[in-house]
């Protein structure tokens, strides 16, 4: 089912944000595109996360240039934790994943907290799977990098 514009249809563990236009309902998911700004993302996170705390899990070349940018600029990302992986398809791997387990458990994230996905395939490949299997499934966000524009 493709829509257009605002839609009030949410998923408790899955959204997914492309950065384009506009975007697509499909049952409980939600896919935005078009820029930050126009998909009400700091809104977004306060009104359906309003308890949560946020992880923000990229590579480095994607850290280096947005990171800043979405901690500072949305209020509830203000002292986030960040986990930068390594970049790269060779390095999308269970070590690695296991890595990232092991940092959310000693930054004590719960099943109620919400995991950032920043990046290209490599990132929201693994992040989804890493959401979705530390502690019987984390709600997650994915933000791909090809479709970013402020």
């Amino acid at each position: 089912q493709f829509l257009k514009k605002e839609i009030s249809v949410w998923c408790d563990k899955f959204f997914y944000f492309c950065f384009m236009s506009d975007f697509i309902s499909f049952n409980s998911s939600k896919l935005f595109f078009g820029p930050l700004t126009e998909t009400n993302f700091g809104g977004i996170l306060k009104e359906k996360f309003p308890d949560s705390k946020f992880v923000i899990l990229t590579d480095e070349n994607v850290a280096e240039h947005w990171v800043e940018y979405l901690s500072t600029e949305f209020d509830s990302l203000h002292g986030c934790e960040i986990i930068q992986l390594p970049p790269g398809e060779e390095n999308k791997n269970i070590e690695i994943c296991t890595s990232v387990w092991e940092a959310l458990s000693e930054y004590v994230i719960s099943r109620n907290d919400v995991i950032i996905n920043l990046g290209g395939g490599v990132i929201t490949d693994m992040g989804g799977f890493i959401a979705s299997t530390f502690k019987r499934g984390l709600r997650f966000i994915n933000i791909q990098q090809h479709f970013w524009r402020r």
